[in-house]
């Protein structure tokens, strides 16, 4: 009876159906329990069996069981265990039951909270991937155009799935923010991008080219077409050891680094206006060598100054279209824009210019290869008498109105070349620029001649500007003798003023940058006429003379404005000596940096 009743109690304490106990008895030795229950009363604990009451506990009788509740903490089985204990220990399991019922939803809310913060970080990092391509695709490369845009719908929000990121650009400190929420309307995490204007560029490398001091004279000036010329190996193509990535990207004819292009960080730079920083700057490349790194580009600068910094980025193999603007860095006051760089044996019109007038020049005469020569600042044509060379642009007569004549030039020889001005053999002298095609058409012509004030010839061979056309030649003189073998560089200006005698304004002429003369000393014949008129602009020859010049030109350019002496002058410093990677020059080239 007793290993029955035990059994049964454990039975109960530990869940097992009593149905599953067997009885010790004599008579039911092996048989089932049935009909068992627990008596619980206030006085005594028993088990019943068939109607019969079996004591639960041996060693004690019943009247051991009735009297003091406080007594009942003593029970014991056969066993020495309590049964009070057991159902303490049966309460505290339920406790830590419900204990860590309760804690494991709370670590599975934690981990969904790191889940949705990861998801969070993804969206806010794709908001920042978002403003950049939005950015670039639109061409928002100011500060200012960045604010406008950036931070109005539908550009400053995005949504994926359940969760959002906001944007919020703030052109002060150039900062980008972008927060994640998930879900939706739950900020989880946020990232903020310094100098984010920068990042609408995709290079991984930019050097800084610093404009020197004493360099721009009466700065700023507006519109500059800066030359940047020097070697530098880090341009190399990454196929020669450089880190130029997109060479060549739309066009396999042609020497484009794609991903070279200039900006100007600083809204002075930018041209002022506030908020117009940063701004790509428009550039034309007249020369690269992918396996030297070498490299001619003029790069339009909106105000320019002694220490002026732009910044020269490059290194990104994503580009697919060429990023320069030849057009654009020649301001509209430029009629024409003449490199002179390429084969005169190519095909017409060989000689392009840069403007977006687009008046080409023919190579005419008897050209050869050998005549695209190493110049002044890249390729130069050497014109020769002997073969009666010349280029010829079909133009647009320039009317009434003020002019400038620019260009780089080298004389091989006064021997057998033009004779300027109609005279014989002693007038012998050179032509850079003039639009006399008929000879009563009126041309600003820019010429050296021996020609002298008031008529006849003499010395020396100087620099001549003047308004030239039948019986007419009146405009300014230099004073320096052209020696042969050397660069010059020439510039020619007419202020046009209406009320002004023989003159028609002020002609001027300038020499290395330098005034070289006075103003209108040069009165060989006539009275000035305008407008100036001829459709066909030729260099390096006036049709209405006899004979061809002995010269090698380089960097032709013909205004509609009078360019001022300060601009002129800046030009020569800027094209006589840009400077180096390791001198400076004009500017100053910076170390690389990893972007």
């Amino acid at each position: 009876m007793k290993n029955r009743c035990s059994n049964a109690v454990g039975a109960a304490l530990c869940g097992r159906p009593l149905t599953e106990g067997f009885s010790n008895s004599g008579a039911h030795r092996g048989a089932p329990l049935k009909s068992l229950s627990l008596l619980q009363r206030q006085d005594s604990i028993s088990f019943f069996k068939d109607h019969a009451r079996v004591p639960a506990f041996t060693g004690m009788t019943q009247s051991k069981f009735e009297g003091s509740l406080g007594r009942i903490f003593f029970l014991t089985n056969s066993k020495g265990v309590s049964v009070i204990f057991l159902i303490i220990a049966m309460l505290l399991m339920v406790i830590l039951a419900y204990v860590f019922s309760y804690l494991i939803p709370t670590k599975q809310k934690s981990v969904v909270f790191s889940i949705q913060s990861t998801q969070a970080f993804f969206l806010a990092q794709s908001g920042v991937e978002f403003a950049v391509r939005l950015a670039k695709d639109n061409n928002w490369t100011s500060k200012h155009l960045l604010n406008t845009n950036l931070n109005t719908a539908p550009n400053n929000t995005g949504t994926f799935g359940t969760g959002t990121f906001t944007l919020t650009y703030t052109s002060s400190s150039d900062t980008l923010t972008s927060v994640g929420y998930v879900p939706t309307g739950t900020q989880r995490r946020e990232i903020v991008v310094s100098n984010f204007s920068q990042f609408v560029y995709y290079f991984a490398y930019h050097k800084t080219i610093t404009v020197q001091a004493g360099e721009v004279s009466g700065g700023p000036l507006t519109n500059f077409p800066m030359l940047v010329s020097f070697t530098d190996a880090n341009l190399e193509t990454v196929a020669n050891g450089g880190h130029v990535a997109s060479y060549n990207c739309y066009n396999g004819s042609t020497n484009d680094p794609c991903d070279l292009v200039f900006l100007g960080l600083d809204d002075t730079t930018c041209g002022g206006v506030a908020g117009s920083s940063p701004c790509k700057l428009n550039h034309e490349i007249e020369l690269y060598n992918s396996s030297t790194g070498q490299l001619v580009a003029w790069v339009k600068v909106p105000s320019i100054n002694n220490g002026t910094i732009i910044y020269m980025y490059y290194g990104n193999s994503c580009m697919t279209a060429s990023s320069q603007n030849a057009t654009g860095v020649w301001d509209a006051n430029y009629q024409g824009v003449w490199h002179l760089s390429q084969s005169p044996t190519g095909t017409a019109p060989q000689m392009k210019d840069s403007t977006a007038n687009g008046y080409n020049g023919t190579a005419e005469g008897g050209f050869v290869a050998g005549d695209q020569q190493t110049a002044k600042i890249d390729g130069g044509l050497d014109f020769e008498s002997a073969h009666s060379d010349y280029v010829q642009a079909a133009a647009a007569a320039l009317g009434t109105t003020s002019v400038t004549v620019s260009a780089w030039f080298n004389v091989t020889s006064f021997t057998g070349t033009e004779t300027t001005f109609g005279g014989s053999g002693t007038s012998d002298g050179m032509v850079v620029f003039s639009t006399r095609d008929a000879n009563t058409n009126v041309s600003p012509t820019l010429v050296v001649s021996p020609a002298l004030n008031g008529g006849g010839f003499g010395t020396p061979n100087s620099l001549i500007f003047c308004d030239d056309t039948a019986n007419v030649a009146v405009g300014a003189k230099g004073t320096t003798a052209i020696a042969t073998g050397t660069w010059y560089y020439a510039v020619g200006t007419f202020s046009y003023n209406a009320g002004t005698a023989t003159y028609l304004g002020n002609w001027n002429v300038y020499l290395n940058g330098q005034n070289n003369g006075t103003t209108n000393n040069f009165d060989y014949a006539g009275t000035a006429a305008v407008p100036f008129s001829g459709a066909s602009w030729m260099l390096g020859n006036n049709p209405q003379w006899t004979g061809y010049s002995n010269v090698i030109l380089d960097e032709v350019r013909v205004s509609n404005i009078a360019r001022s002496a300060a601009w002129i002058l800046t030009e020569y410093n800027n094209q006589n000596n840009p400077g180096s990677l390791a001198t400076a020059g004009f500017y100053a080239v910076g170390a690389e940096q990893n972007n």
